[in-house]
């Protein structure tokens, strides 16, 4: 899960995406994602990768589109989300 330092998100899988990009020979073609799933509220960090496709689940529907590629909001908690999907 690609998170940043100010989420406070503590799961086993997360992954900085500040580590990687602020690498000095960074290649960012090798980082481009398909799909962002975005959660939650709060970043502080404004990636450089190259995004495909955002999907924001939020349980209030606000539009938030960080990365300018936003294509589905779903207005759901995100545990009911990874349920469904």
């Amino acid at each position: 899960m690609l998170c940043d330092h100010t989420s406070n998100y503590k799961g086993k899988h997360r992954f900085h995406g500040s580590y990687v990009a602020a690498q000095e020979y960074l290649r960012r073609e090798d980082y481009v994602f398909d799909l962002v799933i975005d959660l939650g509220e709060i970043s502080g960090d404004y990636y450089q990768f190259d995004v495909n496709d955002v999907w924001r689940v939020a349980a209030d529907g606000e539009i938030k589109d960080r990365f300018g590629k936003l294509t589905n909001i779903f207005e759901m908690d995100e545990t009911d989300f990874f349920i469904i999907i």
